[in-house]
């Protein structure tokens, strides 16, 4: 069973979100870390210990309600894989970013990845660590779009419309600019409810960490 360690939010979380039950094909299971607020995780320094040592915790209840694969609702928290990872005895996927190596051998050691994140300019190498090189390149959210604005103020309501524009036109940004991008990567779990706009828009692999938990989940099995 699929256990999400989730951030202190409010804002809507439509199908195909990871905060959503609906989007995946069985039972989820959810653990709110209080103290997780979005000011405090979407940064570009370091997490504080205590909200860090509350994933921690999150991370074993979850495991002790039945988990056998977990995930987090922030790509931010990739800096927490390690730690996270060494407090359980199950899969730890903190985040999509963790996939890169995975994909560089998939695809090739120089695979270009399109990194489609919350906010570029928070989103560090540190997030990324061994991770970063060359061929990783980041795109945003528009800040003055509803979605990032949204998310940002943790509001109760979204145009859901309005914001599968924000995302298909941060993608094609991102072409624009570079395009040798073999494959898209959304950091941001808050973007996986228009990854197959995303692969019809752009015409290339998008991969999210909702997929990857659901495949991690069956292989555990």
């Amino acid at each position: 069973m699929i256990g999400i360690i989730m951030l202190n939010t409010r804002f809507p979380r439509i199908e195909g979100d990871i905060g959503n039950p609906s989007t995946f094909p069985g039972p989820v299971l959810y653990e709110r870390v209080d103290q997780a607020l979005i000011g405090k995780v979407i940064s570009s320094g370091p997490l504080h210990e205590d909200i860090s040592m509350a994933f921690v915790g999150a991370a074993r209840k979850l495991e002790g309600s039945g988990a056998t694969t977990i995930g987090t609702s922030c790509g931010f928290l990739a800096s927490e894989q390690s730690k996270l990872q060494s407090a359980v005895s199950c899969p730890v996927l903190s985040s999509s970013l963790v996939l890169i190596p995975f994909l560089k051998r998939l695809f090739s050691p120089t695979l270009r990845i399109g990194v489609l994140t919350f906010d570029a300019d928070q989103l560090s190498v540190r997030h990324f660590g061994e991770n970063f090189n060359n061929n990783v390149v980041v795109q945003g959210l528009p800040k003055a779009g509803t979605l990032y604005r949204t998310i940002l103020n943790d509001e109760a309501t979204l145009d859901i419309s309005q914001a599968k524009g924000e995302v298909t036109s941060m993608a094609q940004t991102l072409l624009s600019q570079t395009p040798d991008v073999n494959i898209l990567l959304l950091e941001c779990t808050n973007l996986s409810p228009f990854k197959q706009e995303l692969r019809e828009e752009c015409q290339l692999p998008v991969f999210d960490l909702v997929d990857a938990l659901i495949w991690l989940d069956k292989a555990s099995l």
